[in-house]
This record gives C-alpha cells, structure tokens and sequence, in this order.
C-alpha cells in the first residue's frame, strides 16, 4: 500500500475502518502532497474522497471526507 507522509513523517490511516461520511484530518504543510497521496492510497482501497485545506485547532492541513 502506499504511505501518506507529505511532510516526511509517516501518517496511519485505518483504511479497512473508513465509512462513508467519516472525516479525518491530516496536519501538514505540504496540503498538495498530502491530496494527491491520500487520493492515490483511497483508490488503492477502492474508496472515493473529497478533501480540503483547512485550519483546525490553529494548525493547517488537509481534510478528508469518505464519500
């Protein structure tokens, strides 16, 4: 499986527990890699997202919603 890690660190996603409408947030600074990483590791799971760069708890990074 691919790795989400747009800034170098590693980042677990429990995929095999994802449901349609749940949420996640990933903090990042590099939000474009982290789109195109968390897009490539949904389709690995045959799962569609929908994400956006946001600020949450003063911290920016990327939201993603399980479609």
């Amino acid at each position: 499986m691919k790795t989400i890690n747009p800034d170098g660190i590693p980042v677990n996603v429990a995929w095999e527990k994802a449901e349609r409408g749940a949420s996640f947030f990933i903090p990042c600074l590099n939000t474009h890699k982290a789109k195109r990483q968390v897009k490539d590791c949904a389709k690995d799971q045959g799962l569609t997202v929908k994400s956006k760069v946001v600020i949450e708890f003063g911290r920016i990074g990327l939201r993603v919603w399980i479609q």
